[in-house]
């Protein structure tokens, strides 16, 4: 499973709304993340630097269009635990 989980996937799985309304949240407050697993953290980190080099390259783009570029653009890994994707492999 951890070499499963740590394979690159074809996007980031997070909703583009909730993707969209965190990217705010991390614009305006840098400690949004604080009280999130560490899994998710790290994905939302990871998908922020996206979504910041997207705005840079296409500022005429709507924010909502420069996450769904981000999410779309291929995650390096799962963000998921071991243990959710075993849940998620034997439901």
């Amino acid at each position: 499973m951890k070499k499963v989980i740590k394979t690159p996937s074809s996007r980031f799985w997070v909703d583009p709304d909730r993707a969209r309304d965190m990217m705010s949240r991390m614009e305006k407050d840098p400690g949004a993340l604080s009280g999130m697993l560490p899994e998710r953290q790290r994905m939302y980190k990871t998908l922020f630097k996206k979504y910041q080099k997207v705005r840079r390259q296409r500022p005429e783009i709507t924010r909502i269009e420069a996450v769904t570029a981000a999410i779309y653009s291929g995650a390096p890994e799962f963000f998921i635990t071991p243990s959710t994707a075993r849940t998620l492999l034997y439901l």
